[in-house]
């Protein structure tokens, strides 16, 4: 258990395991901000991709997708300091994948960082990593310290039992 700090005097305990794998299909998984969690992680995500949804997307570019999240979780939200949390959850859905991510920085005014980075965009050497993931989920959607990715699926089927081809 871990609590996170507040500026009044609520305090919120957080209750954790590294990984639960949810009857529904759903799997959670826990981690601290740091690159070796980053691969720790991917590990049992990518083994998520392969065996229930291979065929479904092209896991490798959503195995990217996924890295690149986490690598902003780490960096730019919880500034990379190893005591914070990143949050991962996969929901595999009927014609879809939702991922989500949270870490405990404050979030962003996503569409106001579009906007300066396309302004600047010659120029910018940041924010290239979330325009690239827009090109690959179906929907992108950033609330406060979290971002959900949702990554079309070729066809319906069972939610955690998908076999078939990329779309």
């Amino acid at each position: 258990m871990r609590a996170i700090p507040r500026e009044d005097d609520l305090t919120i305990a957080v209750l954790e395991a590294d990984d639960i794998h949810l009857g529904d299909g759903t799997y959670r998984f826990s981690m601290k901000s740091t690159y070796e969690e980053i691969d720790n992680v991917m590990s049992p995500i990518d083994a998520f991709l392969e065996n229930q949804i291979a065929g479904k997307l092209d896991t490798i570019l959503t195995s990217t997708a996924i890295r690149e999240a986490l690598l902003n979780a780490v960096e730019h939200g919880n500034k990379k300091i190893m005591d914070r949390f990143v949050d991962i959850e996969l929901i595999p859905l009927p014609g879809k994948l939702e991922v989500i991510i949270s870490d405990e920085g404050p979030g962003f005014d996503y569409n106001l960082y579009k906007k300066q980075v396309l302004k600047h965009k010659d120029d910018a050497i940041q924010g290239r990593g979330l325009f690239a993931l827009e090109k690959v989920v179906s929907r992108l959607d950033v609330q406060g310290g979290s971002v959900k990715l949702t990554f079309p699926l070729e066809s319906d089927g069972p939610p955690g039992k998908l076999q078939g081809g990329r779309s």
